[in-house]
């Protein structure tokens, strides 16, 4: 037996508009979101920050690219090439400057990618086609976290992860987490109080042998009929186990 493959399942009933949404917003639960926040990122030493970070995230294996308000273009083209918002090559503070004043009339920057106050930025993170189910979306996430954590933490930036895939995984972690300490824990007790009851090791085993075995029954005659919260081991590199 293991734990479902889709932790949504577990917290809300299928309608004629969640089945639209899923249609239409399928993507979404593809990618998870990075939160950054500074006193001012729409400074250089910032800037130079948040691009930083987005060139560390897109070096994780399983991530497809990670788009921010680096990825905006200006109003003005080259041709058939618009130019970025974002110009790198700028050497002097007062060419910066004139990046952020653009920056700060662009239609997609405030209270899109950037909040109105200038303190919260957002990165969105994609992951490849080939990255399926919860325990390699976890493995990712994983790489995520540790790749962040390498970052130095000497320029005022803290960076935060959330996200569909980001929370979906992070369900999974606390149900399995609560569903051994449960399950052990009521193991336990049961047995404790056979062995009180009867006062004998070998009757307290003979006694809970029985329900031990109608449950597992019960467990595996739900699987077998397709209970929608569990379902029978298929694929151990996409659906995590419960120990």
């Amino acid at each position: 037996m293991t734990f479902d493959n889709d932790p949504i399942k577990l917290l809300r009933a299928r309608g004629e508009e969640l089945n639209y949404l899923d249609g239409e917003f399928a993507e979404l639960e593809r990618s998870t979101i990075l939160v950054v926040e500074g006193e001012d990122l729409l400074t250089r030493p910032s800037v130079e920050a948040l691009r930083d970070i987005t060139e560390r995230v897109e070096s994780v294996d399983g991530i497809n690219g990670a788009f921010s308000m680096l990825d905006l273009r200006r109003r003005l083209r080259v041709g058939r090439y618009i130019l970025p918002l974002f110009r790198f090559s700028k050497s002097t503070d007062d060419d910066f400057e004139e990046v952020r004043n653009e920056a700060l009339t662009h239609p997609f920057v405030l209270g899109h990618f950037l909040s109105e106050d200038l303190k919260t930025a957002l990165v969105i993170v994609q992951f490849a086609p080939d990255v399926d189910g919860i325990v390699r979306f976890q493995e990712v996430l994983d790489d995520l976290y540790a790749t962040l954590d390498a970052r130095p933490d000497d320029d005022g930036i803290r960076v935060r992860v959330t996200g569909a895939v980001a929370l979906q995984a992070e369900i999974v972690q606390t149900l399995r987490r609560d569903i051994r300490k449960l399950s052990l824990a009521g193991a336990l007790l049961v047995v404790v109080l056979a062995v009180l009851m009867f006062r004998s090791i070998g009757a307290a085993l003979l006694v809970a042998s029985g329900p031990a075995i109608g449950a597992i029954w019960t467990v595996g005659t739900l699987a077998l009929l397709g209970h929608p919260n569990r379902r029978l081991r298929t694929d151990r590199s996409v659906v995590g186990d419960i120990p």
